[in-house]
């Protein structure tokens, strides 16, 4: 997820109070980490290497702060085996199989709660800034 708007929204953003912004990078981690939660609920797997790859992360630079769900470490090979049980495998020598779609599950899961956070959030900032 990532606050996303014109510079002039950033700039709005960048001169609420800092408590806000600790609010918006408390949002966004818990965020990340509920759909790290619901992304190993939804693997197909009870334990190995494709549950244990899930994490979340948070990084914040001066413009933006991202929370991300990593689905695999990030070598090539996990890469692969995660999109394979994801969306399947179509050819191959061992035949075909249908994929699980816990990426896309994840994804629609934590986006509204992402919003309505962030949305919260921002909304109580401006109306303390309003009400001095």
């Amino acid at each position: 997820m990532k606050v996303v708007g014109s510079k002039k929204l950033i700039k709005q953003l960048g001169d609420l109070p800092e408590t806000t912004h600790a609010a918006l990078r408390k949002s966004i981690k818990n965020n990340a980490k509920y759909g790290e939660r619901k992304a190993k609920s939804l693997v197909p797997v009870a334990t190995g290497e494709l549950r244990s790859g899930i994490t979340s992360t948070v990084y914040e630079d001066k413009n933006a702060i991202y929370g991300f769900v990593n689905f695999n470490d990030g070598s090539k090979e996990d890469a692969i085996k995660v999109a394979a049980i994801n969306y399947g495998r179509k050819t191959g020598d061992r035949g075909t199989t249908a994929g699980y779609d816990f990426i896309g599950v994840t994804k629609l899961l934590i986006a509204k709660r992402s919003a309505n956070s962030i949305k919260r959030i921002v909304k109580k900032a401006v109306k303390d800034a309003m009400n001095g």
